[in-house]
Protein backbone atom coordinates (compact mmCIF):
# COMPACT_ATOMS: atom_id res chain seq x y z
CA UNK A 1 0.00 0.00 0.00
CA UNK A 2 1.20 3.54 -0.73
CA UNK A 3 0.28 6.49 1.49
CA UNK A 4 1.29 10.09 0.74
CA UNK A 5 0.77 12.86 3.26
CA UNK A 6 0.49 16.45 2.03
CA UNK A 7 1.02 18.79 4.97
CA UNK A 8 0.17 22.48 5.23
CA UNK A 9 3.26 24.21 6.59
CA UNK A 10 2.06 27.72 5.79
CA UNK A 11 1.62 30.55 8.23
CA UNK A 12 -2.11 29.84 8.48
CA UNK A 13 -1.20 26.80 10.60
CA UNK A 14 0.59 27.82 13.79
CA UNK A 15 3.49 25.79 15.18
CA UNK A 16 1.27 23.98 17.70
CA UNK A 17 -1.10 22.94 14.91
CA UNK A 18 1.77 21.78 12.71
CA UNK A 19 3.19 19.77 15.62
CA UNK A 20 -0.22 18.09 16.06
CA UNK A 21 -0.15 17.19 12.38
CA UNK A 22 3.34 15.68 12.72
CA UNK A 23 2.20 13.62 15.71
CA UNK A 24 -0.82 12.35 13.77
CA UNK A 25 1.30 11.37 10.75
CA UNK A 26 3.89 9.74 13.01
CA UNK A 27 1.17 7.68 14.69
CA UNK A 28 -0.14 6.51 11.31
CA UNK A 29 3.35 5.57 10.11
CA UNK A 30 3.99 3.65 13.33
CA UNK A 31 0.82 1.59 12.92
CA UNK A 32 1.67 0.23 9.48
CA UNK A 33 4.40 -2.21 8.60
CA UNK A 34 7.25 -0.54 6.73
CA UNK A 35 7.65 -3.83 4.88
CA UNK A 36 4.23 -3.61 3.24
CA UNK A 37 3.52 0.14 3.20
CA UNK A 38 5.45 2.92 1.52
CA UNK A 39 5.07 6.51 2.69
CA UNK A 40 5.70 9.86 1.09
CA UNK A 41 5.53 13.31 2.70
CA UNK A 42 5.11 16.66 0.97
CA UNK A 43 5.02 19.95 2.88
CA UNK A 44 3.67 23.07 1.23
CA UNK A 45 3.70 26.74 2.17
CA UNK A 46 5.02 29.40 -0.19
CA UNK A 47 6.96 26.55 -1.80
CA UNK A 48 6.50 22.79 -2.05
CA UNK A 49 9.05 20.51 -0.41
CA UNK A 50 9.24 16.78 -1.01
CA UNK A 51 10.40 15.55 2.38
CA UNK A 52 10.61 11.97 1.21
CA UNK A 53 9.38 9.88 -1.65
CA UNK A 54 7.61 6.55 -1.65
CA UNK A 55 10.17 3.91 -0.89
CA UNK A 56 12.90 6.20 0.46
CA UNK A 57 12.67 4.55 3.88
CA UNK A 58 11.76 0.94 3.17
CA UNK A 59 11.90 -1.06 6.43
CA UNK A 60 13.18 1.98 8.37
CA UNK A 61 10.28 3.45 10.34
CA UNK A 62 12.54 5.17 12.89
CA UNK A 63 14.42 7.17 10.24
CA UNK A 64 11.16 8.00 8.50
CA UNK A 65 9.67 9.46 11.69
CA UNK A 66 12.89 11.32 12.51
CA UNK A 67 12.88 12.90 9.04
CA UNK A 68 9.21 13.81 9.52
CA UNK A 69 9.95 15.79 12.68
CA UNK A 70 12.72 17.64 10.86
CA UNK A 71 10.29 18.69 8.11
CA UNK A 72 10.41 22.31 7.04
Amino acid sequence: MDIVFILDGSGSVNQAGFNQTLTFVSDIISRYSAETTRFGVIVFSSAVTLEYNLGDYVNDTESMIEKLYNAT
